[in-house]
C-alpha cells in the first residue's frame, strides 16, 4: 500500500503537499503551533477528541496510564505528519521515553502485572510488518512510520498485545479509504496508526475480552 514516504527526520525539511490545509509552512518555521494553525477545523477537532480520549482512556476503559501518555504524546506527531508528511523524531523520542519511565513507575508501586514479553510482542507485531514494507518499498512506508508502530505497539502490549493485528488492520483500512475517497497518492499513515491504536485501547473488551 503506497502511503506515502515518512522519513521521520526533523520537520521543517521540505514543503508539505497536502491539499486543503491552508497556506503550507517554510523550512524554517514547520512545528506544532505551525501545523495547529495551517490545520482545517475538522483536523483540530479530530485531534483535540484524541487528546482528551487518549488522557481519559484510563477511566474508560481500563487503559494503563504508560499506554494512555504515549498516545497521548503522539496525537501532535500524527497532526505534523497530516501537514508536513514527516513524522518527528522528537515527539516519537519523547512517547518512548514517557512509556519506559511511567511503565517502571507502574511496576515499582505494582499496579501493572504485564510481563515485559508482552509488550515486546506487541511492539513486533505492529512494527515488524511495517518495517518488511519499508525494507521493500521505502517510498510506500517511511522509517518513521516504523518507529512510530513500535512505540504504540509497546503501548498496545502493556494492555494486551493481541490488539495489534486489529489495530494494524484499522489503521490500513482506514489510510486506504481516505486515499480512495480522496484520489489521493500520497498519504501520511501516522494519523490511521494514532488512530487506530487509540480506538483499539479504547475497544480492548470488545475486541479481544469479549
Amino acid at each position: 500500500m503506497a502511503v506515502r514516504q515518512s522519513t521521520a527526520q526533523p520537520v521543517g525539511t521540505r514543503h508539505s503537499p497536502h491539499p486543503g490545509a491552508g497556506p503550507h509552512p517554510t523550512e524554517a518555521d514547520v512545528s506544532i503551533a505551525t501545523c495547529w494553525t495551517n490545520a482545517t477545523r475538522l483536523q483540530r477537532f479530530v485531534a483535540v477528541v484524541a487528546l482528551v480520549a487518549a488522557i481519559a482512556s484510563p477511566a474508560i476503559a481500563d487503559v494503563p496510564i504508560a499506554s494512555a501518555l504515549t498516545v497521548a504524546l503522539l496525537v501532535p506527531a500524527a497532526l505534523i505528519d497530516m501537514q508536513t508528511l514527516r513524522l518527528p523524531d522528537v515527539w516519537i523520542g519523547a512517547a518512548a521515553v514517557v512509556f519506559l519511565v511511567t511503565d517502571a513507575l507502574s511496576r515499582a508501586i505494582g499496579t501493572s502485572g504485564v510481563p515485559p514479553g508482552e509488550i515486546v510482542l506487541g511492539a513486533l507485531v505492529l512494527g515488524v510488518p511495517l518495517l518488511l514494507l519499508h525494507l521493500a518499498s521505502p517510498s510506500s512506508m517511511g522509517f518513521g512510520d516504523v518507529k512510530l508502530s513500535i512505540v504504540l505497539g509497546a503501548a498496545i502490549g502493556a494492555t494486551d498485545w493481541h490488539l495489534a493485528l486489529p489495530a494494524l488492520a484499522l489503521a490500513a483500512g482506514t489510510t486506504a479509504t481516505v486515499g480512495i475517497v480522496r484520489r489521493a497518492r500520497s498519504l501520511p499513515f501516522g494519523p490511521g496508526l494514532v488512530g487506530a491504536t487509540l480506538i483499539a485501547l479504547l475497544a480492548q473488551d470488545v475486541l479481544v475480552r469479549s
